[in-house]
């Protein structure tokens, strides 16, 4: 409608111009005619005398001509005939390669079409996704490895990440000579007899994850490996995000002592640290991946026996649905997907995990919500607080309703075996932003 009342004021715009342009044309041949140079008029009238003549020999000036292509609209065909070739080609199909398949329509037609259909691609795909809340810590742990541009200290050029996704705790950031199984399977082990084995092992289709030697370390504890669909990192998208935030935390420690040559060893445990204290899966009032780890129960035998005959029963369901023969044994990656569905479900039923739908949260959040209220008449310390932060009513109120409110604004230092500046000055450079509800990965 907007485009369509666009036309029809550049159309009236130019049929005025065009009168106009008849008008003087048609006043300078009277003056031609009673034998008054033209010059004088057309100086009265500030345009040049070639204009004039040009305006003259253009023909028939009552029609009007309409420079480039026509201001016309694709027809509801045209428009339909693009959306079917953007089906079949995909979303991803680029503006030039529409043109040159659609070369009569018009360019902004066709980008119109284009970003339509990729908005609702977008909206269709998200129907899709949805939040995880994971209900219980030690239950759960997600691994993957981070490949380094520039090895620690030379020689450590892989970080073997461990995470517990109930409690967002961080079990291990190891820095690795090489991706190996061998080194996977110790590092389990270790981390196994000292906090004890959970129910489900998160990682991706690394070759050092589903070696026949780490399933079989994973089923002599009882680990039920879960690992992601071909070509998806956002499915471990947990222990992802915590690979980037480790990552800053050592950089940062790094320049903080002032070693060009990069972060060390010893910066990678006191990152793990940080990680573990900073982090607040509840919200910025709620304890810290710390405190939800030592607080947590241990799971007793009756419940990883019950957790192991659901998934059973569960795999039996999906293998039926799926056509798969129950005495037919399966290749890695259809096992991974049947596990996929049954560790899910068995999750669900146990209460382990709860999915919600995905849902939009929106930018400005008004100050009279309940959590806001919390906020704004929150007191710390002083010695508490970073110097030069406000945490005054009116300062809250404004960091709240921007939605999020910055760390080290409301967090005192705890104590990582560095110097008490090291920390002030981590958290005046890291911005570690604190948000409403847990991190659902």
């Amino acid at each position: 409608m907007k485009r369509r009342q666009v036309q029809r004021q550049h159309i009236e715009r130019r049929t005025a111009e065009q009168s106009v342009r008849c008008r003087v044309a048609a006043a300078c041949q009277a003056v031609a005619t009673r034998g008054v140079p033209m010059v004088q008029l057309t100086r009265h009238l500030a345009i040049s005398e070639r204009t004039v003549r040009h305006w003259r020999q253009a023909g028939d000036t009552s029609l009007t001509v309409s420079c480039g292509r026509p201001p016309r609209c694709a027809s509801r065909e045209e428009r339909n005939r693009v959306y079917r070739f953007l089906k079949e080609r995909g979303a991803a199909t680029p503006l030039v390669a529409v043109r040159a398949a659609f070369p009569q329509l018009r360019r902004v037609d066709v980008a119109e079409i284009l970003r339509r259909f990729r908005r609702l691609a977008r909206r269709r795909a998200q129907r899709h996704q949805s939040r995880l809340e994971w209900r219980r810590a030690g239950a759960v742990w997600a691994a993957d490895f981070k490949e380094r541009r520039e090895p620690l200290e030379g020689r450590y050029g892989w970080i073997l990440s461990i995470k517990d996704l109930g409690s967002r705790y961080q079990l291990a950031w190891q820095p690795l000579v090489e991706a190996t199984a061998a080194e996977v399977q110790a590092i389990y082990a270790e981390l196994f007899a000292e906090h004890g084995p959970p129910l489900v092992m998160k990682s991706d289709n690394g070759g050092q994850f589903k070696a026949d030697e780490t399933k079989g370390l994973l089923a002599e504890h009882g680990v039920i490996p879960l690992y992601s669909p071909k070509r998806h990192p956002q499915y471990n998208g947990g222990v992802e995000r915590a690979n980037g935030q480790l990552a800053s935390y050592q950089e940062a420690l790094a320049q903080h002592h002032n070693r060009p040559s990069g972060p060390t060893c010893g910066d990678a445990e006191i990152a793990r640290q940080l990680a573990n204290e900073l982090a607040r899966p509840g919200g910025w009032q709620g304890p810290t991946a710390r405190q939800l780890w030592n607080e947590r129960t241990p799971l007793t035998p009756q419940e990883r026996d019950a957790f192991r005959a659901t998934v059973c029963e569960r795999r039996t369901v999906v293998r039926a649905q799926w056509e798969f023969a129950p005495d037919v044994a399966l290749t890695h990656y259809p096992a991974s997907a049947v596990d996929r569905r049954a560790v899910r479900d068995a999750l669900v039923v146990h209460d382990l995990l709860r999915i919600h739908p995905r849902r939009k949260r929106g930018r400005h959040v008004h100050a009279s919500s309940p959590g806001i209220a919390q906020s704004t008449v929150l007191a710390k310390p002083a010695e508490a607080q970073a110097p030069g932060c406000d945490l005054s009513p009116a300062n809250a109120r404004t960091l709240a309703g921007a939605g999020t409110i910055a760390m080290h604004r409301v967090i005192a230092p705890p104590t990582v075996g560095e110097a008490p500046d090291l920390r002030q000055w981590l958290l005046s450079r890291v911005h570690y932003l604190f948000r409403g509800g847990p991190f659902l990965r």
